[in-house]
């Protein structure tokens, strides 16, 4: 029932993003409308959280060498910037608590991965 739900959403987010729409719709399983969210912009790499609350997505920056990773909260339907280099961050992935995200970056000219906590405090390790 959850991956069900998840991929619904994902896609939905997915294609909208392609679209490039104005609104993304926060559906259920069964395609019951819960919510509509403003579009954060150009995104890829959809992550939901671990508690379905937010979900954490690449945006595409100015250049093609600058892509960052957002967290978007949908019941505040506020997106937050979660990095902040001027390199590529991409591929969020949550931590089973949902405390922190692990993501591939390649500003020290290498694909590293990275994991900051989503309160933003401390670094990055």
């Amino acid at each position: 029932m959850r991956r069900s739900a998840l991929m619904a959403i994902c896609f939905l987010l997915l294609s909208a993003s392609y679209a490039l729409a104005d609104f993304y719709r926060w559906i259920d399983k069964d395609g019951k409308q819960l919510s509509q969210l403003r579009n954060p912009g150009d995104i890829a790499d959809i992550q939901l959280s671990p508690d379905r609350s937010k979900f954490a997505y690449t945006l595409w920056g100015s250049t093609p060498e600058n892509k960052d990773i957002w967290i978007y909260d949908v019941a505040r339907q506020l997106p937050s910037r979660f990095t902040f280099d001027p390199a590529i961050e991409r591929w969020p992935i949550w931590s089973p608590d949902g405390n922190s995200i692990v993501f591939a970056s390649n500003k020290n000219q290498f694909g590293d991965i990275y994991r900051k906590a989503i309160n933003l405090t401390g670094g990055e390790e």
